[in-house]
């Protein structure tokens, strides 16, 4: 979805521009004012030609976006181009290096229930264009995605009156499409401590389907066992659990490949198209 903030669709390619890089800069709120670069091509009524979005070092200052309740829909089109490159966009202290791109996109016009315009992908395609195709990738440094996985943990931990001691995150590779997730956490709320291990793994096959398995959770001491038996059946619900991810649509174009490294970087890189 990309954001217009208020007021009618765009008349002008400049018009358009300005209005996504305000409402972004809003969005975002990077700490030292720094603004996204955005250059948008309108064509025909419906026809966005080209549109890129670069956000490359801002720091986001962790907003609450607010989600849109509803939408009304106010006409579709199609987008010919369109990138979204972060070189790096910074969450959490982490740098997290983001590409996206797309090709002969179907999309809608939509306003929320605040008055906010919006252009949504859409699922429909547009008789007579080329199917739609492109590719997502994002890559980060384990080290820091693991500082900013604590970062995001002591805040949620603060805004329950606890506090995160520790925080222990190990991604490793268990073949070409499989990863093993294992966290560590200890936190305190009021005397106790709290003393937590999860771990789950996921393979993807040839039909794109997520398959999440070993899913456990355990605790130590009382306080831990306490915690970890409090949580244990809801991650338990994720164990042998088949997501068929070739169903997922974007902009009417199915996910066609995923691929996952990981290492002393960790890469995501996922490809839509026919």
């Amino acid at each position: 979805m990309i954001p217009f903030g208020p007021g009618e669709i765009p008349a002008s390619s400049s018009e358009a521009a300005q209005r996504i890089e305000n409402t972004i800069a809003a969005m975002i709120a990077d700490k030292k004012g720094r603004r996204p670069e955005v250059q948008c091509e309108l064509g025909n009524p419906g026809e966005i030609n080209r549109l890129s979005v670069d956000i490359s070092n801002l720091e986001s200052a962790a907003t609450e976006a607010r989600k849109p309740g509803s939408f009304s829909r106010l006409g579709a089109g199609i987008m010919r181009n369109f990138a979204v490159v972060g070189h790096p966009l910074i969450i959490y202290g982490a740098p997290v290096d983001l590409q996206i791109q797309g090709q002969n996109m179907p999309v809608e016009w939509v306003r929320d229930d605040r008055g906010e315009l919006w252009l949504m992908p859409s699922q429909n395609g547009v008789a007579g264009e080329s199917s739609p195709d492109g590719f997502a990738e994002i890559s980060v440094p384990a080290a820091r995605f693991e500082d900013a996985v604590r970062a995001a943990l002591t805040a949620a931990a603060e805004a329950n009156g606890a506090r995160l001691k520790d925080m222990r995150l190990r991604i490793e590779s268990a073949g070409p499409r499989s990863v093993v997730v294992a966290v560590d956490v200890a936190a305190s709320k009021f005397m106790m401590t709290a003393r937590l291990r999860a771990v789950a793994d996921a393979a993807l096959d040839q039909n794109m389907n997520l398959r999440v398995n070993n899913v456990e959770v355990t605790g130590d001491g009382a306080a831990g066992s306490m915690v970890a038996n409090m949580i244990a059946g809801r991650l338990g619900e994720w164990r042998g659990r088949v997501i068929p991810l070739s169903q997922y649509m974007f902009a009417g174009a199915a996910l066609r490949d995923v691929q996952i490294e990981t290492g002393d970087t960790l890469r995501l890189r996922a490809s839509f198209g026919q």
